[in-house]
C-alpha cells in the first residue's frame, strides 16, 4: 500500500484511495479506477494528430504494478476503458495481452462508458467482462455517469475527470481530485492522455487531491481554488 494512500470510510466501508488515482476495497480485495481511455494514442494518429507512442502501454504497466502490489483479485473500470473504435494492428491489443499476462489470475470487469459503446464494446476474447449497465456491490453501486438514483446505494463513477487548480507562488497547476458528493464519489481519470474539469463542491461536499505522491483533504492545503 502507497504510504501517501488515504481512508475514508464510507457506508460502514473503508476505501482507500490512491495517489495512482484509484481506490482499493480491500475488503473485496478489489481495485477501481475510470476513465483508462486506452487506445486514445492509435485513435489520434488516425486522425491526423502527432502523440508520441507508449501512452498506452505506460498506462497498463501501471495499472499492473498497482494491482500486483496490492494483490487484487478483481479490477473494475468505471467506464471509458477504451477512448474509440479500435483497429486489428492498433498498439492497444498487445499491450492488453501483456497487461492480462501479468495479471491473469485477477478477474477484469468494465463497466460501458460513453466512449466504450461508441467503440462497440470491443471484444477481448474472454480476457475482460463487460457490464452493460450499473454493477451493484452492496453498499455500492458502480457507475461510469453519477446521474442520480441508484436506489438509495452509494455510486461510485468517473466520466467527469475532476481537477482543483494550485497556486504555488506564480505557478497554477491543475491537480486531479477524488470528488466526494452526498451520495457518490467520483474518481479522477486513470489515464495520463486525459484532460480534466475543474469542479466547484457545493457546501458539504468534499475534495481529496491526489498528486503524485500522495492524497490529502483540500482543506489541509492553502492557496487552493477549483476553477
Amino acid at each position: 500500500m502507497s504510504a501517501g494512500s488515504l481512508d475514508v470510510e464510507i457506508r460502514g466501508e473503508r476505501l482507500t484511495l490512491l495517489p495512482e488515482r484509484g481506490i482499493w476495497w480491500a475488503a473485496r480485495r478489489t481495485l477501481l479506477v475510470a476513465d483508462t481511455h486506452f487506445g486514445k494514442e492509435d485513435v489520434w494518429r488516425r486522425h491526423g494528430i502527432a502523440i508520441p507512442a507508449g501512452s498506452n502501454a505506460a498506462d497498463f504497466e501501471r495499472l499492473a504494478r498497482i494491482a500486483t502490489e496490492l494483490g487484487a483479485a478483481r479490477c473494475i473500470v468505471l467506464g471509458d476503458f477504451v477512448h474509440g473504435p479500435l483497429e486489428p494492428a492498433d498498439a492497444f491489443w498487445s499491450d492488453f495481452v501483456r497487461f492480462r499476462a501479468r495479471t491473469a489470475s485477477m478477474k477484469f470487469e468494465v463497466v460501458a462508458g460513453n466512449h466504450d459503446r461508441s467503440a462497440a464494446l470491443p471484444d477481448a476474447g474472454g480476457a475482460l467482462t463487460w457490464h452493460r449497465e450499473a454493477l451493484g456491490i452492496a453498499p455500492f453501486l458502480f457507475t461510469h455517469h453519477d446521474e442520480g438514483g441508484g436506489d438509495g446505494a452509494f455510486m461510485l463513477s468517473g466520466h467527469v475527470h475532476p481537477v482543483v487548480r494550485l497556486d504555488e507562488g506564480k505557478r497554477s497547476l491543475r491537480v486531479p481530485v477524488f470528488w466526494q458528493r452526498e451520495r457518490s464519489l467520483v474518481l479522477p481519470s486513470f489515464g495520463e492522455l486525459t484532460g480534466g474539469f475543474a469542479v466547484r463542491p457545493a457546501r458539504g461536499e468534499r475534495l481529496y487531491v491526489a498528486t503524485a505522491e500522495r492524497v490529502m483533504a483540500l482543506h489541509a492545503l492553502q492557496r487552493a481554488h477549483p476553477s
